[in-house]
């Protein structure tokens, strides 16, 4: 219930202290979730009676065992503490960019591990307070709407939607601590700061005149050691306000290298989390509003009105570790590759790539919509033969494959542009 705290003892403590904590949380994870599973299971919908029936869990127990060694319950829990492992291996990887100033690696790995693992207590507290509630209103509501309380009805509407907004208000509040403990353990300033790089090729520039230029490429001393020079800000950065966000996206949108090539990532990166916390909301209204454009009265309750409200707070969640992964996958690769890169230089990226991601994420909700409206109509448009034939599944799928391929491969590339233009800035 601290993360805070807890960080401030594991961060500094032993390798085995973490491990324990890891063990210990894991099981505990699995042991709710199988706890839940067994609750939940105790209540059965007789469709030949047409009433709910009650069983104990010894009952349910028995039926999940049957006759074999390793039944439901056992495959259950491996595959919860499978997965509770490898979502804290996957967290730390995502917000690495966010806390390497300096050093290897793995020290900056572990030390995000560790900062992470300080919310996975609060993440079991959460799974189980969701998991409960949901079972808790299963078996309170059951029978009382239209038979089977998971259907598409007035009740089924009422537990999709409050599931969905509990499990989403969670979600946003484990987040924010991670991110918070994250940032508390981060060092102002890199361990080891390099002597002063020529912005062009990254020549060290210690023992080079002041008016002089650089001897690898020529680009001149001064631009690189002046601040504001070379790397005058952006409207948002210098101005803030409405038109100074548009003209910024524009700017990131159309001109990528060029607006990175100008940006100071030696500053504060509060303006760019600002910068992105807008695009993050935008990228959720707008992923309602094709949502709701693409249901109708007919189509009930819960998806007109439910599912635009939980794509306005699921979608941005979805953005981020999509942002987050895709960039940490580019930081790895130039590392793995050799380069000297200070990955530290590239935390503002994380925020203004956050422009890219609402066009994509807005592209996709249309397309999602689209299906939603008028069904399968890309194969009504060209024909289910030849997709089945080219690439043996249907046309949507074959469409949102290609829509993802094509956007991750431009969101590499425009990061990589990011990061080139970055990595020997000098303020």
């Amino acid at each position: 219930m601290r993360p805070r705290r807890a960080t401030e003892i594991l961060v500094s403590g032993s390798t085995a202290a973490s491990a324990v904590t890891v063990c210990f949380l894991a099981v505990a994870f699995a042991l709710v979730i199988l706890w839940l599973r067994l609750w939940y299971a105790t209540l059965v919908f007789d469709f030949g009676t047409g009433e709910w029936n009650r069983l104990r869990i010894s009952e349910v127990w028995q039926v999940w065992h049957g006759d074999g060694p390793i039944g439901t319950a056992e495959r259950g829990f491996f595959w919860s503490v499978a997965f509770f492992l490898s979502v804290q291996v996957l967290v730390p990887w995502l917000c690495f960019p966010r806390l390497h100033m300096g050093g290897t690696i793995w020290e900056t790995y572990w030390e995000t591990f560790r900062a992470c693992l300080c919310c996975a207590g609060l993440a079991v507290v959460l799974a189980a307070s969701v998991g409960g509630t949901f079972v808790v209103a299963r078996h309170v509501l059951r029978g009382q709407f239209d038979g089977v309380i998971m259907n598409f009805g007035y009740g089924g509407a009422i537990m999709n939607f409050g599931f969905g907004m509990f499990t989403l208000c969670a979600s946003y509040l484990l987040l924010s601590r991670i991110i918070g403990v994250v940032d508390s353990i981060r060092a102002p300033v890199p361990e080891h700061e390099p002597p002063p790089r020529c912005e062009g090729c990254g020549y060290d520039l210690t023992h080079q005149p002041q008016g002089g230029r650089c001897s690898e490429c020529g680009f001149s001393v001064e631009d690189s050691l002046t601040s504001g020079r070379k790397r005058s800000g952006c409207a948002w950065e210098n101005v803030g306000g409405p038109v100074a966000w548009l003209q910024t996206s524009v700017e990131v949108l159309l001109h990528t290298q060029r607006f990175y090539e100008k940006l100071p990532v030696r500053t504060s990166d509060d303006r760019a989390r600002g910068f992105a916390r807008w695009y993050y909301v935008l990228l959720g209204v707008l992923g309602s509003l094709c949502i709701f454009a693409g249901t109708s009265a007919g189509d009930g309750v819960f998806a007109v009105f439910g599912l635009p409200i939980l794509i306005l707070l699921l979608w941005p969640l979805v953005g981020w570790f999509a942002l987050h992964g895709i960039t940490a996958l580019v930081i790895f690769w130039w590392v793995a590759r050799g380069s000297t890169l200070r990955v530290h230089l590239t935390r503002k990226i994380l925020s203004y790539e956050a422009a890219y991601l609402t066009v994509v994420g807005a592209l996709f909700a249309l397309l999602f919509a689209s299906y939603i409206r008028y069904g399968d109509w890309i194969t009504n448009t060209f024909g289910h033969e030849f997709f089945a034939r080219s690439f043996k599944a249907p046309a949507e799928t074959v469409a949102v494959v290609i829509g993802i391929a094509l956007s991750t491969g431009i969101w590499l590339w425009r990061i990589t542009l990011g990061i080139r233009a970055v990595r020997w800035s000098n303020f």
